[in-house]
């Protein structure tokens, strides 16, 4: 049921995950239902998930369950998408829950990030990249921790464990 059975995608998803960080740990079941469309060098995600999670955070222990719609966009500029001297991407990802809609907590996430790859001499690169993200809601403690931003890791703050910046 796509528009370009080459490029678009549906996607129906389950599971069960356990983490355990030294920030946080979750028991996470999620089932989700995604359609991805190609329109050029832009990628667009729709998507509805159902996602219940027992988590601890810090000295806070609690259990959500929560109906997220969401939707991704992600822009590719530069020659190859695999491995490229000179190119970019940017990608934002929005998704949301409301207590009207079947969740325990209404709140909405929003996150940006870009990565740019410049060549340097003949045959280097330089990488960069960045992440931004919010979260709004009137209950931030009720929010899984799979939803929360932790730092940490060799994509975020090198020489610290993956996700162990947060509270303990």
């Amino acid at each position: 049921p796509t528009r370009n059975p080459q490029t678009d995608q549906p996607a129906l998803t389950g599971g069960y995950e356990e983490i355990e960080t030294t920030t946080a740990i979750s028991r996470i079941r999620r089932a989700a239902i995604a359609r991805t469309t190609v329109r050029g060098r832009t990628y667009e995600t729709l998507s509805l998930a159902y996602q219940r999670e027992a988590f601890e955070v810090g000295a806070l222990t609690d259990t959500t369950t929560l109906v997220l719609p969401g939707a991704s966009w992600t822009r590719y500029w530069g020659p190859d998408r695999i491995y490229t001297r000179f190119g970019a991407r940017l990608t934002l990802d929005l998704r949301g829950a409301s207590e009207e809609l079947g969740s325990d907590v209404s709140m909405l996430q929003a996150r940006l990030g870009g990565k740019l790859v410049l060549p340097v001499a003949m045959s280097g690169r330089l990488l960069t990249r960045f992440d931004v993200g919010t979260t709004r809601t009137d209950e931030f403690e009720r929010v899984p921790a799979s939803l929360r931003f932790f730092a940490g890791g060799d994509v975020s703050v090198r020489g610290y464990r993956y996700s162990s910046l947060g509270p303990t």
